[in-house]
């Protein structure tokens, strides 16, 4: 990350993520969000590049790659995940019911 993007990071955005920093994607009923800095995410970026949401909607993310995919909530099946981003692993802690 260049010098300059890196203060207007620091400055609008999230905090950048250390280098090479891995995320999971965290999905909510109404949201994604990044398991690094907590910002609301794009789904369909590989990395939280964006911030989403209200307010800060366009501006940078912390930049961890996302890795993987989970929900902490129970009605969220694997199958929804998979709508979600079939590309990445799913990571739950507990076994959907």
């Amino acid at each position: 990350m260049s010098k300059g993007r890196k203060l207007i990071q620091e400055h609008h955005g999230m905090p950048p993520a250390p280098e090479g920093a891995t995320a999971l994607l965290i999905v909510s009923p109404s949201y994604t969000h990044c398991g690094h800095c907590g910002g609301r995410a794009f789904p369909t970026q590989l990395s939280h590049q964006t911030l989403a949401g209200p307010g800060r909607s366009g501006r940078p993310g912390c930049g961890a790659v996302f890795t993987g995919i989970t929900t902490r909530y129970a009605d969220i099946t694997n199958d929804d995940l998979r709508g979600v981003r079939d590309d990445l692993p799913i990571v739950r802690k507990e076994p959907p019911p």
